[in-house]
């Protein structure tokens, strides 16, 4: 029989984390959010701002910890950790697609706005962590739309170092927010 060409192979991992992983208090979580069908309009001017004004309008009451986050033209990376056991992140990023969809709508973006679900891993340990951060900041660098992470003006590191560009970690490790 021949093979089919158009058939995808299935995934090696599952797009999405177990319920319980989003219930680790100071577990921190990788999360990519796309826009519904890849539409460029993220970075179209005052949309970020209103996505970081939902995404901290919906982490404040939750008790989330959002560590950094890039808004890219078409999906935002973000790594966010929950710090109390009766919420979780699942309730957070629904929250702030339900938040931003109203700003979204406000600034004049037409909808739909998201994918259904978003992509997510665990940040695998805290050594790890700033290496991670780094990833998520270096987005815009690794796309062409900028050449230096800081010149990329819609993502933040929200107290945590980042390796320099020689790759070089700091002695210590997270800085207090």
């Amino acid at each position: 029989m021949a093979e089919d060409k158009h058939h995808l192979s299935p995934r090696l991992h599952p797009h999405r984390l177990d319920d319980e992983a989003y219930r680790r208090v100071g577990s921190p979580v990788f999360v990519t959010l796309a826009t519904a069908h890849r539409r460029s309009f993220l970075t179209t001017p005052g949309v970020p701002d209103r996505f970081v004004e939902a995404m901290d309008w919906c982490a404040a009451p939750r008790g989330t910890c959002v560590v950094c986050y890039c808004v890219m033209p078409d999906h935002v990376h973000l790594i966010a950790c929950s710090s109390r056991e009766d919420e979780d992140l699942c309730s957070f990023l629904t929250a702030v697609k339900k938040r931003s969809w109203f700003l979204f709508r406000d600034a004049g973006v037409e909808p739909p706005y998201w994918e259904r679900s978003y992509w997510d891993r665990h940040a695998r340990a805290c050594e790890d962590l700033n290496d991670q951060v780094a990833y998520v900041l270096n987005q815009p660098v690794r796309a062409g739309l900028c050449t230096r992470a800081e010149d990329w003006p819609y993502s933040e590191s929200r107290g945590f170092y980042v390796p320099d560009a020689g790759g070089h970690k700091p002695e210590r490790g997270p800085a207090s927010p």
